[in-house]
């Protein structure tokens, strides 16, 4: 009773110090690199181009055409940003090199969004060494969003098995618990919980992978990994479920005859 009341004491704080999407990447993040990157991209927008080039590493400086530059006007609305999202910041170090790839989302107050991927390094300040803009019809959020408006039959199976196998686990598992003592009965109790390879959809894209080599509690899983990214809807196989149920007699008679 007592880990009962703990547990329950427990949860009960878990909104207190829960965080937003926003307000955990505002604490992880690198704040002054991404100041830094966000006047790259307010340069595109005045269109400092010598301000780009002059600080791009000179791998890139042979790209940075007058075409090139041409093309990025076109792709930066002129109306105001009235929102950044932060999609992603990724740092890694090399050879005593420190390397940074940031992902952000720009809405602009015509409605417009732009995708807007930018890479560095880091010397005195942060070297461009490469960027992406793209145009998206709407916000990451929207176009992530799990709907199952306009989903195809790949879609409402895969989401109907990754509902159906945890089920299935939960009633072996009970199965497993009322089934009168047999051996290694603790051993199948918690392998009936878990399942093997796995079918995956992107929920956004519909693409599939497949994966021989997964594990899954209750053989589902459903995650996004922000907000703003796409569901990834996966099911397993309840393989010791399943050896379980056709395998349940032939336990408990052997246990009759040891006994």
């Amino acid at each position: 009773m007592k880990n009962l009341k703990n547990l329950l004491l427990l949860l009960s704080l878990f909104p207190v110090f829960s965080c937003s999407y926003n307000n955990i990447v505002s604490i992880i993040a690198p704040h002054e690199e991404i100041e830094i990157a966000k006047e790259y991209i307010s340069k595109f927008k005045e269109k400092d181009f010598n301000f780009i080039y002059e600080n791009s590493d000179e791998n890139i400086k042979k790209q940075l055409t007058q075409e090139t530059f041409n093309n990025i006007e076109t792709l930066i609305p002129n109306s105001k940003v009235s929102n950044i999202i932060m999609l992603g910041s990724h740092k890694k170090i090399l050879n005593e090199q420190t390397y940074y790839e940031f992902l952000f989302e720009y809405e602009y107050q015509n409605k417009e969004f732009r995708i807007i991927s930018l890479n560095f390094k880091k010397e005195n300040t942060l070297i461009l060494q490469g960027f992406r803009i793209t145009a998206a019809p709407d916000s990451q959020k929207n176009i992530n969003k799990f709907t199952l408006k306009d989903k195809t039959w790949k879609h409402i199976t895969i989401l109907l098995l990754a509902i159906l196998m945890p089920l299935y686990s939960i009633f072996i598992f009970v199965l497993c618990i009322k089934t009168p003592k047999f051996k290694k009965k603790v051993l199948w109790c918690i392998l009936i919980l878990f399942g093997i390879f796995s079918v995956s959809i992107n929920w956004t894209t519909g693409s599939i992978n497949l994966s021989f080599f997964a594990i899954y509690f209750l053989s589902a899983s459903a995650m996004a990994a922000s907000p703003y990214a796409a569901w990834n809807i996966s099911f397993s196989i309840p393989l010791f479920a399943i050896l379980f149920l056709f395998k349940r007699k032939k336990l408990i008679k052997n246990n009759q005859v040891q006994t």
